[in-house]
């Protein structure tokens, strides 16, 4: 409460205001103390509710709230449809109907490599000459 002051620091200050005020004053200056420690705590609480009252803020208060809440609803949903695909699943586990129409839907399967490696391999294309470029490889001017 005072900070590094500790209880024997206390005593001695109350020893020596014993000393010097004397026996007959020192309640009076108890109780005026009290009031103003009353009076301190007062005005910094009427300060404080002041300032909340200026700054509003319960209706940032209740917008968090309807943040938080919002944040759940949406997480929820997103939640929603992994749990009804886990719960059919795990109904068709049980009754044994997904294998049934597992089977219904697989496609037949791919002829053996060793039937598609004896099919003859296509024939080669004739290579075909460049086209004339109308272009003369020997330059006509002499390069000196």
């Amino acid at each position: 409460m005072f900070g590094s002051i500790g209880g024997p620091e206390i005593f001695l200050i109350l020893v020596l205001a014993l000393i010097v005020l004397g026996p007959r004053r020192l309640p009076e200056l108890g109780r005026a103390l009290g009031r103003a420690v009353a009076e301190f705590r007062r005005a910094t609480a009427e300060f404080r509710e002041g300032v909340e009252r200026e700054l509003d803020l319960d209706p940032m208060r209740q917008a968090g709230r309807e943040i938080v809440r919002a944040r759940r609803e949406i997480a929820e949903l997103a939640r929603a449809p992994a749990r009804a695909l886990s719960r059919e699943l795990a109904k068709e586990a049980q009754t044994g109907q997904g294998a049934d129409l597992a089977a219904g839907s697989i496609a037949p399967p791919m002829p053996p490599a060793e039937t598609v490696a004896k099919n003859p391999p296509a024939e080669d294309a004739p290579a075909c000459e460049a086209p004339p470029s109308g272009l003369d490889p020997e330059p006509s001017l002499p390069l000196e």
